[in-house]
Formats: structure tokens, C-alpha cells, sequence
């Protein structure tokens, strides 16, 4: 079952990130669907944030091994956005299992949803 979540703030603004983050958790219980991203918000023209869930908290638990994985799908998560065209401008870490990206990016945003 899908699910959708937004934020319309029509007066002020507020972290978008930690608002759309809950949403998401919230619907974490519909089935492995969830797809723990959100492209959201231009910050100016064509820049956009990314915030990137690279693995469930439980899994943070697995020790060592996990954190490599952790780099590791880092890595393909930003080969992927360059293969499709968009430029990090910034790469923070999130949370200790989540990234937040912004990224240039004047293609179709269809095209990084689907990767």
C-alpha cells in the first residue's frame, strides 16, 4: 500500500527534514515499500535536499561491519546521483544511519526518485 506525505507551511517555515523524517517513520509499519527519501523544497533554482535513510536503526546494532556497509551504500547512493546528472553541493550526516544532500540538479526529479 502506498503512502504520501508533505508540508505546506503557509506562514514562517520550520525543519522540513525532522517534520518529513516523522511522516516517514509513521508509515514505516505499511510493508517494505517505504522508500525512507524525500526530495523536498528548493533552497534556490534547480538546488534541492535530499534526505537519504541508508538503513534502519536496528541494523546500527550489527556492530563494525554494519558502519562499512553503511560507507559503502554511502558511496553507491552518491555514484548514482552523478551518473544521473545532479552535483552535491553538500553532504551532511543526518543521523548516524541517514544522510542529508543538496544537490544541483536540473533534470527531471522523476529520474532520481526512481534511483
Amino acid at each position: 500500500m502506498c503512502g504520501i506525505v508533505g508540508l505546506i507551511y503557509r506562514s514562517g517555515t520550520d525543519d522540513i527534514g525532522r517534520g518529513i523524517t516523522s511522516m516517514l517513520q509513521a508509515l514505516k509499519h505499511r510493508g517494505p515499500d517505504s522508500t525512507g527519501f524525500a526530495i523536498y523544497g528548493l533552497s534556490s533554482p534547480e538546488v534541492y535536499v535530499l534526505r537519504l535513510k541508508l538503513a534502519e536503526r536496528e541494523e546500527l546494532a550489527r556492530g563494525f561491519r554494519m558502519r562499512e556497509e553503511l560507507k559503502a551504500r554511502r558511496q553507491k547512493v552518491e555514484e548514482r546521483l552523478k551518473d544521473a546528472g545532479a552535483e552535491i553541493v553538500e553532504a551532511k550526516e543526518a543521523t548516524a544511519y541517514a544522510m542529508r544532500y543538496r544537490i544541483a540538479f536540473d533534470g527531471d526529479l522523476k529520474t532520481l526518485a526512481d534511483l
